[in-house]
């Protein structure tokens, strides 16, 4: 069900908007994978963190930067 969710954000939602993550995958991405490999609550709570951090007053230096995607590599731990 939360699947569901997360893939009709992506295709109807997001994909409306200018692509303006600074991450690399998309949060929308690394929340689905987050509750997907920590259950419900911890990945809600992962997925929110990651959200806290998508910004651009954050600094993010201490990321990789994937050059291809031109983002900032932050996978889910």
């Amino acid at each position: 069900m939360v699947s569901l969710g997360f893939l009709f954000y992506k295709t109807f939602i997001s994909s409306q908007d200018t692509p303006s993550c600074v991450f690399t995958p998309s949060c929308s991405e690394y929340a689905l994978r987050s509750i997907q490999q920590k259950g419900l609550v911890l990945g809600w709570l992962s997925a929110f963190d990651r959200l806290s951090r998508c910004h651009g007053l954050v600094g993010h230096q201490h990321y990789p930067f994937d050059e291809e995607k031109m983002r900032f590599y932050d996978p889910v731990r």
